[in-house]
């Protein structure tokens, strides 16, 4: 199963969770992105709630099937919740990285 397919596969609720806790300074990881699609200021884009600009990159990544913004989204939970085990994964694969 491709990253895009699990994404799909993923409940909404899901992935807000995963896109909430993605969140840095008010700005989730893909709202740059969000903010563009919808001709928004990029610093707009906080006006708007965590679930409709949540909604918004899952449509975008679907749409356009980016797989480049799925594995930013996967990429980065994982990294964030569960780096020793994608440190241990690459360092078992002699994957050169610095700390994932």
């Amino acid at each position: 199963m491709t990253v895009l397919e699990h994404m799909k596969a993923m409940s909404p609720e899901r992935f807000l969770s995963i896109y909430r806790s993605l969140e840095r300074q008010g700005f989730g990881p893909l709202d740059a992105d969000v903010a563009k699609s919808l001709r928004f200021r990029p610093q707009a884009i906080r006006k708007l709630p965590m679930e409709q600009r949540a909604k918004r990159a899952r449509m975008l990544i679907e749409s356009t099937k980016n797989a480049n913004l799925a594995y930013e989204i996967v990429g980065g939970y994982l990294l964030k919740t569960c780096k020793d085990l994608v440190v241990g994964f690459l360092d078992a694969t002699d994957v050169k990285h610095q700390e994932g």
